[in-house]
């Protein structure tokens, strides 16, 4: 252990205390990047399993050695979460462990939803409401107009919904109101 770095942290009560915590260069890696969405990922962690829904809980489809090639679909809403497809099926993937190609084992990806990319598509309607899920049921949370470019990170399969970057974080707008389908047939 050659590195050691010190920490101060201020309690509520204004009293400081230091703490030292050890780093073993050997074991100090860069963070991986996370996987254009949609496009080809890298499983950055032995045994990362695949799931049919994004939760812990939720029954295991496969588990994934380390550096096994998936495709990342989509991303859930809260960013925890990629639907990604490995060999013959689709499920759920942790996100903290699965990187861009070309990432190493080992290696934590960035939070994915630092670094979307998605494509650029256009809203064609008058107006279109920017909405919490994708749901006509959910909370609208802000309106587009005509020509207003928006970020799509992803689609449901039928594209009626698209998942779009948003005032620094996650929302939905109804799919067919934009030229999405135009470009992305």
């Amino acid at each position: 252990m050659k590195t050691a770095r010190l920490i101060q942290i201020r309690s509520l009560l204004g009293v400081f205390s230091t703490i030292t915590v050890s780093l073993s260069a050997a074991h100090a890696q860069p963070p991986a990047q996370p996987p254009t969405i949609p496009g080809p990922a890298v499983v950055l962690t032995d045994n990362l399993k695949l799931r049919t829904a994004p939760s812990l809980g939720a029954p295991i489809l496969a588990r994934m050695p380390c550096n096994s090639p998936i495709r990342v679909l989509g991303i859930s809403a809260d960013g925890l979460w990629y639907r990604a497809q490995y060999q013959d099926m689709t499920g759920f993937a942790y996100a903290k462990y699965v990187g861009a190609e070309g990432a190493r084992c080992g290696q934590i990806a960035n939070n994915a939803l630092d670094n979307l990319t998605g494509v650029t598509a256009t809203v064609r309607a008058v107006r279109l409401n920017v909405r919490s899920a994708p749901s006509l049921d959910s909370e609208i949370i802000g309106e587009l107009k005509r020509g207003d470019a928006i970020r799509v990170i992803a689609s449901t399969p039928s594209r009626l919904w698209l998942m779009i970057a948003y005032r620094g974080g996650i929302a939905y707008v109804y799919g067919p109101y934009t030229d999405f389908q135009l470009i992305y047939k």
